[in-house]
């Protein structure tokens, strides 16, 4: 038998390991957040500090790594010039919430949170 792709069963897709979990997410934001930067309603969660490459997607899929963000804000070229500012108010938001840090956070608290 030989293994692989044929139309008649494709390969499954692998979803993206950095991928943020929307329902926490949603837990700690709520239906509608405001864009860190400039308060206007965010459209998206931006990846701060990016999607970590080939060796640390997961660990960039931390909710301390999801900023909300306006697609005006979200597009800036000098987005990562605001990276720790962002941190910072996403590490206060996720204090007030009921959520209940894991390992992936830890570490990406570690690598990037003087």
């Amino acid at each position: 038998m030989v293994y692989g792709w044929n139309r008649l069963c494709p390969p499954k897709k692998m979803s993206d390991p950095s991928i943020f979990n929307k329902l926490i997410l949603n837990d700690i934001w709520g239906d509608y957040p405001t864009c860190l930067l400039c308060e206007a309603n965010a459209i998206e969660f931006h990846h701060c500090y990016g999607r970590g490459g080939k060796k640390r997607r997961l660990v960039h899929s931390s909710v301390f790594n999801a900023s909300p963000l306006c697609r005006k804000c979200h597009a800036r070229g000098d987005i990562k010039a605001y990276s720790q500012e962002l941190l910072e108010k996403v590490v206060t938001a996720v204090g007030k919430s009921n959520y209940i840090m894991d390992d992936k956070d830890a570490v990406f608290l570690h690598l990037y949170r003087p």
